[in-house]
């Protein structure tokens, strides 16, 4: 049985793509053991998706200056031996990193110790980790093309991004059950599992002004504000608050629209869904990564990019008012994606080894 060890974490935009790989590679009869921050989300993800998990202990590097930095070298030393000492115990025949600080000590161990490399970019723009190891890699699968000007003489393959989303429109939500009507467009918005406070201000300010255009809100608050923001509005018709869900595939399948930050595996799903959005991409994001992810949606317009400096009530009401007035245009330009990038990935990487 071929084996593969596969690292991501930091966030659920690494750690999912990885995830949706290892489930593929596992089909079709390969072992895969995962190597993760032990202080990470990644150990309980990758447990219950019934993984071997390996842990090692390390640190980002933080954008800010913070006393936090004096222990980056010594922890990145200490993850680094530990992840080689796994290698040469688990002997796999491949290494599989899909990104994120905490895929940098195995890397580095499986460069050394002359292990084939495969890493998956989530982003327009790569990150620390993945442009060095890039160039030690047999092939990079990415999910932008502007990502290529960023790799330089690296074998790159634009599959997309593996998410848990179809292509289906098959289920809705029931609008009845939470008194939404038929005939109006659909808000979806979106600030991930805690919630966007800049995003749900902005949402509260426009809210009257935006049910008067005949847009109803599906409003995904986050858990942290959900039940101050339900309380507030309970009455109000053509508005469904709600905290967190794993409904996705049904929000999406009802939204007209979405206003959300820019990551990576949201904008992947919106593009599979072909759903026009305004972005607001998060500043503080990894090398603002999140910035040229929107970049590249809005110049191919899929959707408009909104920096946070310039969020106002005019100004998101206007990419609204933009969004309806062309909604046709804009859903005409996205091209057909998978929704089986993760089985793609893992296609190529066994027809890869098979060769070998």
């Amino acid at each position: 049985m071929p084996k593969a060890i596969i690292s991501a974490g930091g966030t659920g935009g690494h750690i999912l793509p990885a995830l949706a790989i290892a489930k593929e590679l596992q089909s079709l009869g390969w072992e895969i053991v995962y190597i993760g921050n032990r202080v990470g989300m990644e150990e309980g993800l990758a447990s219950s998706n019934g993984l071997r998990f390996l842990p090692i202990h390390v640190q980002k590097l933080y954008r800010k200056l913070t006393w936090e930095h004096v222990k980056f070298p010594f922890l990145l030393l200490k993850s680094y031996m530990t992840a080689k000492k796994y290698l040469q115990d688990e002997k796999p025949d491949i290494f599989i990193g899909c990104g994120g600080f905490v895929s940098g000590p195995a890397g580095l161990a499986a460069k050394q110790l002359r292990i084939p490399i495969y890493l998956q970019e989530q982003n327009s723009y790569p990150g620390i980790t993945t442009k060095y190891l890039a160039k030690y890699a047999k092939k990079v699968f990415i999910a932008y093309e502007d990502t290529i000007k960023y790799l330089p003489k690296v074998q790159t393959m634009n599959l997309g991004n593996p998410t848990n989303i179809d292509s289906e429109f098959k289920d809705r939500l029931p609008l009845d059950k939470y008194k939404l009507k038929s005939n109006t467009k659909k808000l979806l918005v979106l600030g991930g599992s805690q919630g966007s406070v800049i995003i749900n201000r902005i949402i509260e300010s426009a809210l009257d002004e935006l049910l008067a255009r005949g847009v109803e809100v599906i409003w995904q608050t986050g858990k942290r504000n959900y039940l101050a923001l339900k309380n507030r509005y309970i009455s109000k018709e053509g508005l469904f608050v709600f905290a967190f869900t794993d409904k996705m595939n049904e929000m999406y399948n009802t939204a007209d629209l979405v206003v959300a930050r820019a990551g990576a595996l949201t904008l992947s799903e919106l593009q599979i869904k072909k759903i026009p959005s305004i972005l607001i991409p998060l500043p503080s994001a990894a090398e603002n990564h999140q910035f040229y992810n929107a970049k590249e949606l809005s110049d191919k317009r899929l959707a408009l990019m909104l920096e946070q400096k310039f969020l106002t009530k005019r100004t998101f009401l206007k990419a609204v008012d933009e969004l309806l007035a062309c909604h046709n245009e804009f859903k005409a330009n996205f091209p057909d994606l998978s929704d089986k990038v993760g089985q793609l990935i893992a296609d190529e990487i066994v027809k890869d080894f098979g060769v070998k």
